[in-house]
């Protein structure tokens, strides 16, 4: 396996007069920019894919996530009601004689006689 060149790796320390390290990075310069077409496209398709699939990831992540929201609030909502009824039933016990406002105001009490 050949090795690769270190083109892509800043040379800080070096002086601009120097130009046997230029000629050297030259040619694996030029090399570069002769990637052919299908190596791109086959690189854009690679990269197309991959974002993709991680969106989809996302978004099933995004839909399970509202479907929980959705469940609390849907159990939180039935659990109100139920606190809701019990007051109403247990301000009729207490107060009987306003037995009349509670359950216009709460209908869905259910009364024993």
């Amino acid at each position: 396996m050949r090795a690769m060149p270190e083109v892509h790796l800043p040379h800080i320390d070096d002086d601009a007069d120097d130009d046997d390290d230029v000629s050297a990075i030259r040619p694996a310069a030029d090399k570069a920019k002769g990637k052919s077409i299908v190596k791109i496209a086959l690189e854009v398709v690679l990269i197309s894919a991959g974002v993709f699939l991680a969106a989809r990831s996302v978004l099933e992540i995004v839909r399970a996530s509202a479907r929980s929201t959705r469940n609390r609030r849907t159990a939180g909502k039935k659990l109100l009601d139920r606190l809701k009824m019990f007051a109403c039933v247990a301000e009729v016990r207490i107060e009987p004689e306003r037995a009349r406002e509670v359950v216009l105001r709460c209908p869905q009490i259910p009364l024993r006689r």
